[in-house]
Formats: C-alpha cells, sequence, structure tokens
C-alpha cells in the first residue's frame, strides 16, 4: 500500500515537473513599416496586402504574445513603437473564440487607422535609415521566439550612405559589402531565435530607377541578415 502511494506521488511530481519545463514562451511578433517617400507602402492595394500580413501573424499568435509595430524612416533610431498589443488569454468559456476574434477586429481597426494616418512629418520621410532596425530586433533577443516582418524596399538613404549610388554607379558587392557593415553594427547577442520576413512593396509597372539594383540590394541584406544568425526571407508584397 505504501509503495503504491510512493510510487503514485513520484509520478505527480514528475508530471508537474514536466508541464514546468514545457511551459511555452510567449512570442513577439515585430512589424516594421517603412515611411520613406521612396516606398509605395500605401499604393495601388499595398496597404491592403501589408494589413493581410499583419492579420496573418495575428492568427499565428498564442495567447500572452505581443505584437509591436515599428516606423522606418530619417529617425529610425529613435522612433518609439507606433502600437503594441498582447493577445489577451482565454477566460476558459465558450465565448473564448469570439472574445479572440473582437479583439483582433479591434486591433486591427486600430492598427488600420494609426498607419495611414501616422502624423509622420514629410522631412521625416524623406530618408531611409534602416540599419538601426537591426538593435530594435536585438533588444528582444532574449525574450523568447521572435518573429519579424519588414515592409520595405530596403533602400538605406542615411547621411553620406546611398544604396542607388552604392550598387548602381560604384557597383558595391553585396557580399563583401555586408560584412563590412556587420563588422560595424556587430549585433550582440546573435539573432538565432529570429525569423525575419522582408516584403517588399512594388508597382505593377515596375521601377525603372530600382531595376538595374533590386538583386544587389536583396543580396546585401540576405546576408547581412544571415551573419547575424537570423532565418531570412524576402518576398514581393
Amino acid at each position: 500500500m505504501f509503495n503504491n502511494i510512493k510510487k503514485v506521488l513520484i509520478l505527480i511530481a514528475i508530471f508537474f515537473w514536466y508541464a514546468g519545463c514545457t511551459e511555452k514562451i510567449p512570442a513577439t511578433h515585430l512589424v516594421f513599416v517603412d515611411y520613406s517617400l521612396s516606398t509605395p507602402i500605401f499604393i495601388k492595394g499595398n496597404s491592403n496586402r501589408l494589413l493581410d500580413q499583419i492579420k496573418q501573424s495575428l492568427k499565428q499568435m498564442n495567447a500572452g504574445d505581443r505584437m509591436v509595430v515599428y516606423p522606418i524612416h530619417l529617425a529610425t533610431s529613435t522612433a518609439a513603437p507606433m502600437v503594441r498589443f498582447i493577445k489577451p488569454l482565454p477566460n476558459g468559456d465558450l465565448n473564448d473564440r469570439n472574445n479572440a476574434m473582437k479583439e483582433n477586429n479591434n486591433f486591427i481597426q486600430v492598427l488600420k487607422d494609426i498607419l495611414i494616418e501616422p502624423g509622420i512629418g514629410r522631412n521625416i520621410r524623406l530618408k531611409t535609415n534602416i540599419y538601426p532596425i537591426i538593435h530594435k530586433i536585438n533588444r528582444y533577443a532574449n525574450e523568447g521566439p521572435l518573429f519579424v516582418k519588414i515592409f520595405s524596399d530596403m533602400k538605406h538613404e542615411f547621411s553620406n550612405e546611398n544604396f542607388d549610388e552604392l550598387f548602381g554607379p560604384l557597383k558595391k558587392d553585396p557580399d563583401t559589402y555586408a560584412n563590412e557593415i556587420f563588422q560595424l553594427i556587430n549585433p550582440k547577442p546573435l539573432l538565432s531565435n529570429c525569423a525575419i520576413k522582408i516584403l517588399i512593396p512594388g508597382l505593377s509597372e515596375g521601377e525603372m530607377e530600382d531595376e538595374l539594383i533590386r538583386n544587389n540590394i536583396i543580396l546585401f541584406w540576405e546576408k547581412l541578415f544571415r551573419l547575424t544568425g537570423s532565418k531570412v526571407s524576402i518576398q514581393d508584397l
């Protein structure tokens, strides 16, 4: 009898130990939206596709996961989040599904209003400082799984650095240049728990000024983010 009770107690202890070890760590979903004038983010259906991508991320989020949305522009480094959202914990009743849908829809409406009218002055949108997003992502690196979506043409233009020139007339090698920038930025810790998706907004008629440099820009960012330890994919929005 005593031995049976002892066995039961041991099994209970093992169960609670295992449950504690397998408790899910909340994930963070970071969204970066490029507001520079060079990016056609709110032209010809791109804004709807952007919102669809964010809705997809919301569906993937579990209770307790958070989403933080940042702008990209001239002052990216000092820009505060535009909006934050934490997926609420369920109440444990039959209304949980409806409540979750209501919360998501409310967040999307708030986000839509903020995205379209962000209150960012034209002078801040004249250039694009993209490198600081690596440091912003890095701040969340030790806080669990990290998923990042970047909506941008990824044409960095800040200070005396302009991708139109670097990958155009100057013909910089994207692989070599990515190594140089990585050494300069030197992100710590590395982003080994991070999955980054870059979505480039465009137009059906294309953009002639980007025709010769787009591929090198893509190769540069693929290399740079892989050097940080993250997984990265790049596709059209």
